[in-house]
């Protein structure tokens, strides 16, 4: 059934959204760094993404009741959201080897609640028109569980990666900064069950996630900045070097020995460290006048 689209000001918040979360997709994949942040981030945006750009169009139709599939299939991916969001928390902590059984449930759980939500009505079962003009869908009886997993993501990251190394101290405070955004961000669910709300807030968080992120990707260099081999960080100094020159070896090359030193002073010998030392006392020679006086 064709739709009629149209501008509505109720669009621009999630295309200005759309937009920055397609370039925090492509800044990972043209900067170097750990793979694992990077993936991490490409998750983020891709599965963010179709949320946005769907709303946007939603917001543009006339009447769309139709769309309504579409919008299941939009916010499907919208779990994998803190999969990501785990994936990144540890590989900037070096905590991904730690925790790669956790990671790796999270990914299996979400991406079952991806299908779970486009392929049945117990996540998104209709539309629902809010105050301010704007069909948004109404939460079914899974929403719930099926958003939670954002939240929980967040938290486990949180409490896993305390203590971590210094040097990636800035990175973690920033990633903990996107997971507070991200939970905000889940604050829609009152609108969706119709308890509070006139608009869909959800877009301000997540563009202010997307903001600091952008920022820690180009600014603070959080892609090269984990702490994946964090051993690095905890290895113990190297002993110090020790000389292997003895008290009797040959003095530094360029330097000839010199048996005899100013008249009236007694001969001085090389130490390794390359400066003069004198004779033990009682190697000492007598100044020729002392001998002669004798």
């Amino acid at each position: 059934m064709p739709v009629e689209l149209g501008f509505h000001l109720t669009a621009i918040p999630f295309a200005v959204l759309a937009v920055g979360l397609a370039a925090m997709a492509a800044v990972p994949a043209v900067v170097r760094g750990d793979p694992v942040v990077r993936l991490g981030f490409v998750m983020i945006a891709l599965c963010a993404l179709p949320w946005a750009a769907a709303t946007t169009l939603v917001a543009c139709a006339d009447d769309p009741r139709p769309m309504l599939p579409l919008m299941r299939a939009s916010f499907a991916p919208l779990p994998l959201v803190g999969a990501g969001l785990l994936m990144v928390m540890l590989g900037v902590a070096g905590r991904v080897d730690d925790h790669r059984r956790v990671l790796v449930a999270s990914i299996l759980i979400n991406a079952g609640l991806m299908l779970l939500c486009a392929a049945s009505a117990t996540v998104i079962p209709s539309m629902q028109l809010t105050r301010w003009g704007l069909w948004y869908p109404r939460a079914g009886a899974l929403y719930g569980l099926f958003i939670a997993s954002i939240p929980i993501c967040v938290v486990y990251g949180a409490w896993a990666t305390r203590g971590g190394p210094l040097p990636g101290a800035g990175a973690r405070r920033a990633m903990l900064a996107v997971g507070a955004l991200a939970v905000l961000a889940v604050g829609d669910v009152l609108l969706m069950y119709g308890v509070f709300g006139v608009y869909p807030m959800s877009w301000l968080p997540s563009l202010v996630a997307v903001v600091v992120s952008l920022h820690a990707m180009l600014a603070r260099d959080v892609l090269r900045s984990r702490g994946s081999s964090a051993a690095r960080w905890s290895r113990p100094p190297s002993p110090p070097r020790r000389c292997s020159r003895s008290a009797g070896s040959r003095p530094p090359p360029g330097r000839r020995r010199s048996w005899r030193s100013r008249p009236g002073s007694p001969p001085r010998r090389w130490s390794p460290s390359g400066a003069p030392r004198a004779w033990p006392r009682w190697r000492r020679r007598q100044p020729a006048t002392a001998r002669s006086r004798r």
